[in-house]
């Protein structure tokens, strides 16, 4: 693990981690041994003042982390470590059981490593979550959106088993997002820069929601409802493109973005391409795309409506 980033900033954890360092010389040298702890004290009540927090807030952020401090341009407590907030303590704490009915008072401004707030059945975002944050957990949730959520996200965005259909209001920074076990039918608000996403167990049809991504190195998008490739990043290895469990087979799907990286600049339609691949798509794969492909004659679309017409009459007796 690399040294943690040095923000510009003191808090008890140094002041008690120079204590430790300091020790061989507190007798030895006790003069300068006390100097330099009464700096360091300074420091700290220095990084801990703010007209805006009460004793109790302080004592309240003490229980939280070592690492908190005040921002001096913004009047603001950031943590520099990672922070993990729960609305009932699984160990029934009795001095703090709701992080967030305390928190919520509080200005934060940002949290420089992670920020989760995940298995705390929450129906919504709420307004005091910062803006900045190095990663943001919002997982086992009850979400129907990401409002309220961070806008500036260095890493990863992780809003997993929510209740989602689309990810409106998720960080545009993000360079990894992990929405998984959702009900999304619609990705438009994918990070441009992203470079890795998880979007398995959703409901995709298509990639036709995808926006540009320039930076796409991997996408995990098994057990969707996947039946066009229509709209897929172009850029990506092949083991990179996650497509099993879909109701169009992972070989057939890869099959047509092999097509499609292949003639990417002659400006050919996905529906060209699909069409010109449609003799070696199996049969039963073709009862569930024919609608994706526009290029097949009148006569063969009323071919396949009529068996699906059959095979459902069949199937009521």
């Amino acid at each position: 693990m690399g040294k943690r980033k040095n923000y510009g900033y003191w808090c008890s954890a140094f002041q008690q981690s120079l204590i430790r360092s300091l020790e061989p010389i507190s007798v030895s040298n006790r003069d300068e041994y006390l100097t330099i702890i009464e700096a360091s004290e300074k420091l700290v009540a220095e990084y801990r003042h703010s007209d805006s927090l009460t004793d109790k807030q302080r004592e309240f952020l003490d229980y939280l982390s070592d690492h908190w401090y005040i921002d001096k341009e913004t009047d603001s407590v950031n943590f520099a470590t990672g922070l993990g907030l729960s609305k009932k303590k699984w160990n029934d704490d009795e001095k703090y059981p709701d992080d967030f009915k305390h928190i919520k008072k509080i200005k934060i401004g940002k949290v420089h490593e992670s920020l989760s707030i995940g298995y705390n059945k929450l129906k919504k975002l709420e307004k005091w979550i910062p803006k900045k944050v190095g990663s943001f957990s919002c997982g086992n949730n009850d979400l129907e959106s990401l409002k309220n959520g961070p806008i500036e996200v260095e890493y990863s965005y992780s809003c997993n088993n929510n209740k989602l259909k689309n990810l409106s209001g998720i960080s545009r920074s993000a360079v990894r997002v992990d929405c998984y076990h959702n009900q999304i039918t619609d990705v438009s608000d994918l990070p441009a820069n992203v470079e890795v996403i998880h979007v398995y167990s959703n409901l995709l049809t298509s990639f036709e929601s995808f926006p540009k991504l320039d930076n796409i190195k991997y996408i995990d998008c098994r057990k969707n409802q996947l039946i066009s490739m229509k709209g897929a990043p172009l850029g990506l290895n092949l083991r990179n493109f996650e497509l099993r469990g879909n109701p169009v087979s992972e070989k057939t799907l890869k099959m047509i973005y092999v097509e499609m990286r292949k003639v990417k600049k002659k400006d050919l339609e996905y529906e060209d391409i699909l069409n010109s691949l449609w003799h070696k798509i199996p049969y039963e794969e073709q009862l569930i795309m024919y609608m994706t492909n526009t290029r097949l004659r009148e006569d063969v679309i009323r071919g396949y409506d009529a068996l699906i017409r059959y095979r459902k009459i069949e199937d009521m007796l």
